[in-house]
């Protein structure tokens, strides 16, 4: 093994422990340890580029892309962005009120099915940006998920996706759909981060009486009927 693999190789080592690292201390509240994770990963993302592993799995034939079950909703959270370097390597776990559904690497997406009515829907990195939900039964909605890396602080962001929004143009949607792979999170990881959803929820609320909150919607009628990729 030459130089170049034994510094790649040590330096994906040292990329896994940090995110193990992440994974034992997920960011409710704790920006401070996030904050120099962040800078680790930095460091990391400088010595390999393109090596690191994600859960980012083959979408195969895409039927999670078909319409609902009766009488249920279906949400597709989608990261459209191909970051490269620190922001590239991070996964934004996405919650209803304090449960994880899902989580996304870059150029991703996971399918969320459940109940029509009311749902709060957020992700979180050195803030908490949160969706107000009212889905009806037998519809499919779509929800753009996003990273900024500013100079002072890293961000996320969400927003619905619909036919005349502004996040992006309907008829590129068939050809985002096309390219994004699918995420999923294990049911041990679900049971690992509700350790933390009192925590959670308490920072979400916080988030929600904040009268300069910027509050985003998914209405009813950002249903669609029909999908929009099929195979």
């Amino acid at each position: 093994m030459n130089s170049a693999q034994i510094r790649t190789l040590t330096s994906f080592r040292l990329y896994q422990k940090i995110k193990h690292l992440m994974y034992i201390f997920p960011a409710y509240g704790r920006l401070s340890f996030q904050k120099t994770v962040m800078f680790g990963l930095l460091l990391v993302s400088m010595l390999v580029s393109g090596c690191a592993s994600t859960t980012v799995t083959d979408p195969g034939k895409r039927a999670d892309l078909w319409m609902p079950p009766p009488g249920k909703s279906k949400v597709i959270f989608i990261r459209p962005g191909k970051f490269t370097g620190l922001i590239g390597y991070i996964n934004f776990g996405v919650h209803d009120e304090e449960r994880l559904i899902g989580k996304l690497s870059n150029w991703s997406y996971f399918v969320y099915e459940c109940d029509p009515g009311h749902h709060v829907f957020s992700t979180s990195m050195e803030n908490l940006t949160f969706l107000d939900a009212d889905l009806l039964p037998g519809r499919i909605y779509y929800v753009k998920v996003e990273a900024f890396v500013g100079s002072w602080s890293n961000e996320t962001g969400m927003s619905p996706l619909y036919p005349g929004g502004h996040e992006i143009r309907w008829k590129k949607m068939p050809d985002l759909l096309a390219e994004v792979k699918r995420s999923t999170v294990t049911s041990q990881e679900v049971e690992h981060d509700l350790k933390g959803a009192q925590a959670y929820t308490e920072r979400l609320k916080k988030y929600q009486s904040d009268p300069e909150a910027y509050l985003a919607k998914i209405l009813p009628e950002y249903g669609q009927t029909t999908p929009i990729f099929s195979p």
